[in-house]
């Protein structure tokens, strides 16, 4: 299947696995800094940081559709240092969905 290249696509891909629920799990790609891997919410940082509530949010409104993260943010990343590592740390998980949120 190819990966979706709009909005819109992911959009069709989410309701139409809603309607079936025999397609793979939405990929959904977190890029960013510290704030995206959830360093200012500590100690339980892993689970209250914005890309699982991103995700559980996503579940709880299109389900039974199952949602999967990556999150590849990096502490005192830039978007210049993110662009060096964006094909191991994004490409090769072939999101259907990239959010990108630097400080």
């Amino acid at each position: 299947m190819a990966q979706p290249k709009t909005l819109a696509d992911v959009h069709t891909r989410i309701t139409t696995c809603q309607a079936d629920g025999t397609q793979r799990a939405v990929t959904v790609c977190f890029l960013g800094d510290s704030n995206t891997r959830g360093m200012a919410v500590d100690p339980d940082r892993t689970r209250r940081a914005y890309p699982a509530r991103v995700l559980a949010e996503l579940a709880d409104r299109y389900a039974p559709c199952a949602f999967n993260g990556i999150d590849a943010g990096i502490p005192g990343d830039t978007m210049t240092q993110a662009l060096t590592r964006i094909d191991d740390d994004v490409l090769r998980h072939a999101p259907d969905l990239t959010i990108i949120a630097f400080a």
